[in-house]
């Protein structure tokens, strides 16, 4: 066991030294040239790390003060930190953490050195008596239930957040917080494109300080919402119903200083000039009468049973009905997508490509869950990135809080 707490000690003190030389050579020469050499010693510190935490409850010569900070902030690396990137910028993110890693394995050595008589590897002296002591397990177990719970759940929310920036391609962040949206702008020969990303519900705050952004001159935005112009839905497809509970604003009440105009850009209405007015809005969206008939039929199954009068559970009960009356179809699944997402994006495309001759700057306020796509329609047709805005649009404390009120006078009722 002596071996092979100094192999560990080993390892970690040269991960955090070669990491933290490859920052500093990364800041010069801006690349990161010793990478390889560096996962060499990084991949095993991470695989004996769980083991070796392990072994300190059994074996109790293995000094804790020692050891257990370098195994935690080893298990910590797969996190990336988490959450230390909101504090961190991320340009220096990578050399405070590997300086970290490399301070941590210095005081370790340096506290080896002192109780191994000057020297720098754990010697026999500091393994002697007995290796199992069940008061060292025991203790070791009970703080163990604590710490692995709360790890567990640090890991499941990294998880979660990890998954919803990838699959948003970084227009929308999960912290502790709240939920941010993630604004990109663009731009390529003189043009100007703002991805917005939207939500449905979120602070009046947030959609404020969007509506507020709207720049004038030669502006168009390219609005989102699908249009139901034959009636074919029963209920309105409102959000206004959760954002109360929860104290938010629904987007469909967020104010857009501007003129509406048609899809070839006319006013609708008085004659306009372009220059020195309020921006242009267009819908960029489809009708519904454009979607196929399997995709209205579950939007008003939808809308029907969560966006109705009636209780959330009936309408849980009526919208489980009709999925399991689809069974395992996958082609059901395949259209509904197809319609919603790729269908739509297309639309925005096809009016993105034609706004491009006619304006300077595009605004596109689109849903999170689209901006992946059309992002990558921006970097087909030439923009490159100029930088990034995030808003918090969720602020998860206002938001409980409110549900709490709320349910306390649902209480006393």
């Amino acid at each position: 066991m002596r071996h092979f707490a100094n192999l560990f000690l080993i390892l970690f003190l040269a991960d955090g030294a070669l990491s933290t030389l490859d920052e500093l050579l990364a800041a010069v020469s801006g690349m990161h040239l010793l990478s390889q050499v560096r996962n060499l010693a990084a991949f095993p510190v991470l695989f004996l790390a769980v083991p070796f935490f392990i072994c300190m409850g059994i074996d109790r010569r293995i000094p804790k003060k020692i050891f257990l900070p370098m195994v935690l902030y080893a298990l910590w690396a797969p996190m990336m930190f988490w959450p230390m990137p909101m504090f961190i910028p991320e340009a220096g993110f990578g050399f405070l953490m590997s300086l970290g890693q490399l301070g941590i394995g210095v005081a370790g050595l340096l506290a080896v050195r002192k109780k191994s008589d000057h020297d720098f590897l754990i010697t026999p002296s500091m393994f002697s008596g007995p290796w199992f002591s069940l008061k060292n397990t025991l203790g070791f177990v009970a703080v163990s239930a604590l710490l692995v719970p709360l790890t567990l759940t640090v890991i499941g929310f990294w998880s979660v957040a990890t998954l919803v920036e990838v699959k948003t391609a970084g227009f929308m962040k999960i912290r502790p917080s709240g939920l941010y949206m993630n604004e990109k702008i663009y731009s390529k020969g003189g043009k100007t494109l703002r991805l917005l990303p939207m939500i449905h519900i979120g602070r009046t705050d947030y959609y404020n300080d969007v509506g507020g952004s709207m720049a004038n001159g030669k502006t168009i935005i390219l609005a989102e919402g699908v249009s139901d112009r034959e009636g074919l839905l029963k209920a309105k497809l409102s959000y206004d119903r959760i954002g109360e509970l929860l104290g938010l604003a629904s987007q469909e009440h967020m104010e857009l200083d501007g003129t509406y105009v048609t899809s070839d850009f006319k006013a609708m209405g008085d004659a306009l000039e372009v220059n020195g007015h309020k921006p242009h809005i267009v819908s960029a969206d489809l009708d519904l009468s454009e979607f196929s008939p399997i995709t209205i039929e579950f939007l008003r199954v939808l809308t029907t049973a969560f966006f109705s009068d009636q209780p959330l559970t009936d309408g849980y009960a009526q919208y489980s009905a009709w999925v399991e009356l689809q069974g395992d179809d996958l082609k059901v699944l395949d259209t509904i997508t197809h319609d919603i997402f790729t269908q739509r994006n297309e639309a925005v495309f096809a009016m993105l490509n034609k706004a491009l001759p006619h304006y300077d700057t595009l605004i596109v306020p689109w849903g999170a869950l689209h901006m992946a796509e059309i992002e990558k329609e921006a970097q087909r047709l030439g923009f490159f990135m100029l930088g990034e805005k995030e808003r918090l649009s969720v602020d998860f404390g206002e938001a409980l809080e409110h549900l709490r009120k709320v349910q306390g006078r649902e209480d006393r009722r």
